[in-house]
């Protein structure tokens, strides 16, 4: 590839970063206004989109990162996706930790009113909670492939102009002489 592409590309690949980057917190699901975020943003700062050879390559190496991306199914309810929910249900310790910081208040189950948040009541709410992620598993997000539906479209007559230019510097490249 020349110079050209080669610069087309690697913008491409950073606006596909940044576009990918938007999409991990700005999706609302139900209630959930900033589904995929996280206060620390740990998904989302590590994202990278890279060149590696003649292809670009796009991803995260975060473990949990193809979960949120392609979603995973639950016993009850099946999604579109390779990864799914069997016997074990999600660890209830990271919910305790996030309820204990959410301004969650818990009810009483049988007289509906709130109560007070203690370390037996939260490890029950959050096995409830592991138990319901368990059955309805967890919707997918998709912000590589979004980013890249909507990134494409734009850069796609800038690649094609930098490929053909590129191709044209190389053909009269080829027809003037070397003089040494």
């Amino acid at each position: 590839m020349g110079k050209r592409t080669d610069k087309v590309f690697d913008e491409f690949a950073e606006e596909w970063r940044l576009a990918a980057m938007r999409n991990l917190g700005s999706r609302r699901i139900g209630k959930n206004n900033s589904y995929g975020a996280t206060r620390s943003r740990k998904l989302a700062k590590s994202l990278f989109v890279k060149r590696v050879g003649g292809e670009i390559v796009a991803g995260s190496p975060l473990p949990y990162a193809k979960f949120i991306h392609y979603g995973v199914s639950g016993t009850k309810k099946k999604r579109n996706t390779p990864y799914a929910f069997t016997t074990k249900a999600p660890p209830t310790k990271p919910i305790e930790k996030w309820l204990g910081a959410k301004p969650v208040r818990l009810r009483d189950p049988k007289t509906g009113e709130f109560i007070k948040k203690t370390k037996a009541r939260l490890k029950s709410a959050a096995f409830v909670i592991a138990q319901s992620i368990k059955k309805r598993g967890v919707p997918g997000l998709a912000y590589f492939s979004e980013a890249f539906d909507t990134m494409y479209p734009r850069f796609q007559s800038k690649i094609a102009e930098a490929i053909a230019l590129d191709a044209l510097d190389d053909l009269t490249d080829l027809d003037t002489p070397n003089l040494k």
